[in-house]
């Protein structure tokens, strides 16, 4: 039987590369990608290139350059993905924060760059992986799983773009299950809340704030979430126990939206 392999996006850092490490040490064989490099538009720094390399010291791991944003690029994840064995899933992990600006103020721009990465960036991974997915041996379990975000239930000042562009990915995750139907295929989101992560303290930022620890007064925990948590998560959305789980959000967000 081939190894079973899963992509997953954005895993040079954050959710991502705690995504990565825990399917590699649950066994899955593991295509990281991760643009690791700068985006013009964004305020904040992404991750390095070195940041994704190191992930190749794990032998699960096969770490690989691309951005969401390219199908071309996805596309030789996904042959990637075949050379080492059949693609059961994806993780769509890759994505941006911005804001700081009333919707009136926020250029479109902006708000092109958001789902540019975090809409379009996933649902390119579901037009270049789903074919492969759907072609794997149905003993194996596939799935495809979204970080989506608490933002993707409530607004959130100034951040019209990025909550929209949440917004957006639950109910496209939502009607893929439903496409998914009889295929034996779940397609699920999950929805942090504030979890310990760079884009975290990019948020901060915008917020004027002046640590990320601040966030955590809006959990009922009063800690932030790590990115292990969510993680775990995926892991258990990708694992067998969780088959009959599909068309649906799990949040993972201390209680922030209770």
């Amino acid at each position: 039987m081939k190894d079973r392999v899963v992509i997953v996006t954005g895993a040079a850092r954050g959710i991502g590369r705690e995504s990565a490490l825990h399917l590699a040490g649950s066994g899955w064989t593991v295509v990281a990608c991760d643009i690791a490099a700068e985006i013009p538009g964004l305020r904040y720094p992404l991750a390095s290139p070195e940041m994704l390399s190191s992930l190749a010291e794990h032998d699960r791991i096969h770490p690989l350059r691309a951005d969401v944003r390219s199908p071309m690029q996805l596309s030789a994840v996904v042959e990637r993905a075949l050379e080492l064995g059949e693609l059961c899933a994806a993780v769509a992990c890759a994505g941006v924060i911005s804001g700081g600006k009333p919707a009136w103020l926020t250029d479109l721009e902006t708000h092109r760059l958001t789902f540019d990465i975090n809409y379009f960036g996933v649902l390119n991974l579901i037009n270049v992986a789903m074919p492969a997915i759907l072609a794997a041996d149905a003993e194996h379990r596939r799935s495809f799983v979204a970080i989506a975000s608490a933002a993707g239930h409530l607004p959130l000042e100034t951040m019209s773009d990025y909550v929209a562009s949440k917004h957006a990915v639950i109910g496209l995750i939502r009607t893929l299950a439903l496409d998914l139907k009889g295929t034996g295929i779940t397609a699920n989101t999950i929805s942090p809340g504030s979890t310990d992560t760079p884009i975290l303290t990019a948020s901060a930022e915008i917020f004027r704030l002046s640590s990320a620890e601040e966030f955590a007064t809006h959990h009922m925990t009063q800690q932030l979430i790590s990115a292990s948590e969510v993680a775990s998560m995926v892991g258990y959305l990708l694992s067998d126990q969780a088959a009959s789980i599909t068309g649906t959000d799990i949040r993972v967000d201390a209680g922030m939206l209770s």
